[in-house]
């Protein structure tokens, strides 16, 4: 794609951007990094965690125009997002208690886009990679469905040993307490 400006401004292009405008809105469910309830709630949204949002946001915008020359940065955004759609599952979705008000939408809703950004930036890397090394366009769709497909279901595996991990330390921690 390079000098070809058009194509630069295609699907890909409005992933990228749509993902950046998705971390930016953290200002607004933040207050301006001022909202009490929402960094109560969970620690990974702090003032400091919030302004570490905007950062990944900014970094997908200024990815949207050169991400077939590094397809391995779109890998780490992608990892970035399992991350973040691990956390909301295991600390939010779990919860008993409910976020305030002002900041329920967002805890409600954030790890879902989390996985579907994630499931983007996994095809991107997926199908730029192999065009990189030379691969078809064919070899390139490919291998980004397979790692799209991939990044769908990494996130279930990872709960599911984190969860079963967290089980197992509940039950020793138990058994622990018991003996004494």
């Amino acid at each position: 794609m390079s000098g070809n400006t058009d194509a630069k401004l295609g699907w890909e292009f409005a992933g990228f951007l749509l993902a950046a405008v998705y971390n930016l809105f953290i200002i607004v469910v933040s207050k301006a990094f001022t909202n009490s309830d929402l960094f109560d709630f969970d620690p990974l949204f702090n003032r400091d965690g919030c302004v570490c949002v905007v950062l990944w946001g900014l970094a997908y915008a200024s990815m949207s125009t050169t991400y077939e020359s590094a397809p391995y940065v779109c890998l780490v955004f992608a990892f970035e997002k399992v991350f973040y759609y691990v956390h909301w599952h295991m600390t939010v979705a779990r919860r008993d208690t409910t976020p305030a008000k002002s900041a329920r939408f967002f805890y409600c809703t954030y790890g879902l886009g989390d996985l579907a950004f994630g499931i983007f930036f996994f095809y991107i890397f997926g199908d730029k990679a192999v065009m990189k090394h030379g691969g078809s366009s064919v070899e390139a769709f490919a291998a980004g469905i397979t790692c799209a497909a991939a990044g769908g279901i990494l996130p279930v595996f990872a709960t599911t040993a984190y969860l079963r991990a967290a089980k197992r330390a509940a039950g020793a921690a138990t058994g622990l307490f018991q003996q004494h």
